[in-house]
């Protein structure tokens, strides 16, 4: 009477058999991908593994680059005329020119140089205050492709979403594999 009862189930860890077809594999790598039907599917790959090769390349396209460089040239020169046309300018007027001309350059500088990495780590990015995001405290990402700089838009528990901007094709193609990493 004292005799343990059998399980009339079968363990899935004892039969891999009868383990259920989106069962991790015990690859590190892998993840289900909840989809049962889909016995031919490749395992999803973690951004950790995906990226093990960094993904690297500016910031910014060379169409935003060379329309930023010709409004700051526009931008200057009109600055310019309307210092050599009116010399009795307020000092308050001339500094907030100044400051409006600092901000507006050092915008320029991190347009053009800079650079965005994606690599096992997180995604980078040069700024005023550098974007680095940890793969861990991502929780969404979306492509978002825009007429002269496309984004990956980052949702972290830090606050608002977050707009990474890439510049070239291997960082595009880096996006959309986030991008479907993270809607899958």
């Amino acid at each position: 009477m004292n005799e343990p009862m059998k399980a009339t189930m079968s363990d899935p860890t004892s039969d891999p058999a009868s383990a259920p077809k989106n069962a991790p594999t015990g690859d590190p790598t892998s993840v289900p991908t909840g989809d049962p039907t889909s016995a031919a599917e490749p395992p999803v790959v973690l951004p950790e593994h995906r990226f093990a090769e960094p993904v690297s390349g500016p910031a910014y396209t060379p169409w935003a680059r060379m329309t930023t460089i010709t409004s700051v040239a526009g931008l200057m020169l009109y600055g310019f005329n309307v210092l050599s046309r009116h010399a009795d300018i307020a000092w308050p007027i001339l500094m907030l020119m100044a400051t409006g001309g600092a901000v507006l350059l050092t915008s320029t500088w991190y347009i053009l140089t800079g650079k965005t990495t994606i690599d096992a780590r997180g995604i980078r990015q040069d700024w005023f205050t550098p974007k680095d995001y940890s793969w861990h405290e991502i929780s969404r990402a979306r492509f978002v492709r825009m007429p002269m700089v496309p984004r990956l838009v980052v949702m972290t528990p830090r606050g608002p979403f977050k707009a990474v901007h890439g510049g070239n094709k291997a960082l595009l193609d880096a996006f959309r594999a986030i991008d479907a990493l993270y809607r899958g």
